[in-house]
């Protein structure tokens, strides 16, 4: 088994090996490798054995709360949560949302959905999310997290409810233009020949030979803040994982979108590269953004979240 993500690993594996660099730094027994000094395992760049704190804050927010399986639960992840009514201006806010799509039936070359039958519902409780904030949303597998926000930057139509943007009722053409969804396989979403190229996508221009010397002042502007710079005339597909993230990232900002989520951005990262996937989130939170991050990973929920909101089937 190939993986990051150790505390997985616990109580499975038997023995450890260690790659860097493509050498073999460690090979050693599970129980040699669970007595290692956590300082030497973050040097490694490896990820945390322990879960059990951030379990534990979980089941405490659900139990504090009282709440229902259907409830979104606040998880207190870093120690820093404040109340919301004292964070940013209130940018989405769901009421009495229900997300899903409906039943499709195909009639030979044809393809029509049922307006009477949803293959799949989930009604979500009331959601806000603040500028400058980073909010967490975890929850199992089937439980409409992807559903949920592809509804709040308009690809998915509400099957029932609302979504406001600054306290009006806001259309799904509406979320699309003031939300940026960084799908967990960016490789989807970057299309032109350079990493310049791909921000001027985000505007009228298209073209950096047609594009005013400000817009392009801008975009390197962005890039420089990204550490992007010096990877400006390279093609996006050229790129590593980290890199295409930031440049899926650096579009939005070019657009300057209001709401800016990711969808399982630490997927197969090690502890380096979590933490930098985090600070990125603090970056977007710093410019103003409302930041949504999908994920399973605890450890990144509990370290660079505001708040976290668990979604139950």
């Amino acid at each position: 088994v190939a993986e990051h993500r150790l505390a997985w690993c616990v109580d499975l594996a038997d023995r450890y090996v260690l790659f860097d660099s493509g050498r073999i730094a460690l090979d050693c027994s599970a129980e040699r490798f669970r007595d290692l000094p956590e300082r030497r395992r973050e040097r490694w760049g490896l990820r945390a054995l322990d879960m059990t704190p951030f379990h534990a804050a979980v089941r405490q927010s659900v139990a504090n709360a009282g709440q229902s399986r259907t409830d979104a639960a606040p998880l207190p992840a870093n120690g820093n949560i404040q109340d919301q009514s004292a964070s940013g201006t209130a940018v989405i806010a769901t009421r009495g949302l229900t997300v899903g799509y409906r039943e499709t039936r195909v009639f030979g070359r044809f393809r029509r959905r049922r307006p009477d039958a949803a293959a799949f519902s989930r009604t979500i409780p009331d959601l806000t999310l603040h500028a400058g904030r980073i909010v967490g949303l975890m929850g199992h597998n089937g439980a409409g997290k992807t559903t949920l926000v592809r509804t709040l930057v308009g690809m998915a139509k509400p099957l029932d409810g609302g979504i406001l943007r600054y306290g009006e009722t806001a259309s799904p053409s509406e979320l699309t233009r003031h939300g940026f969804l960084v799908m967990q396989d960016v490789n989807y979403q970057l299309f032109a020949d350079s990493v310049r190229g791909e921000l001027l996508l985000s505007t009228p221009y298209r073209d950096e030979f047609d594009a005013p010397e400000d817009v392009l002042q801008a975009a390197d502007r962005i890039l420089a803040d990204l550490d992007l710079m010096e990877l400006s005339d390279r093609h996006p597909m050229s790129l590593s994982g980290g890199q295409k993230q930031r440049t899926a990232i650096a579009s939005a900002l070019m657009c300057n979108k209001e709401l800016i989520v990711l969808d399982e951005p630490t997927s197969g990262l090690d502890l380096k590269h979590m933490r930098q996937v985090g600070a990125l989130l603090r970056t977007l939170a710093d410019r103003g953004k409302a930041v949504l991050v999908v994920t399973h990973d605890e450890e990144l929920a509990a370290q660079w979240c505001d708040e976290v909101v668990m979604i139950r089937p």
